[in-house]
């Protein structure tokens, strides 16, 4: 498989000014915090949900890995049922439901 070329996660939100509809998307490489993404949003929920989408990124990316390769793989019901259990969870963190 191909290696990702985006900044690796875990990827979390940070306000930056608050009450203003902006946010920042960072990570933290070798103790070093980088900003992967600055978010904007026409309103403050528009501008969370944005930036929460775009946290869950790499969990997302990962998921949907193990998902195909549990599918060319094993591809048993068992397997799948599984893999996609932890579909709900993400979803909700995607949605900014969930933050852990």
């Amino acid at each position: 498989m191909t290696t990702p070329k985006y900044t690796p996660g875990p990827y979390r939100i940070e306000e930056i000014t608050p009450g203003y509809a902006r946010y920042d998307i960072v990570t933290t490489i070798d103790g070093q915090n980088y900003r992967v993404a600055n978010v904007f949003g026409e309103t403050e929920d528009n501008a969370k949900a944005n930036a929460a989408l775009i946290a869950a990124a790499p969990d997302l990316y990962a998921l949907l890995s193990e998902i195909n390769r549990t599918f060319y793989g094993d591809g048993s019901f068992k397997a799948m049922k599984a893999v996609m259990e932890k579909t709900k969870p993400l979803l909700e963190k995607a949605r900014g439901e969930h933050t852990a």
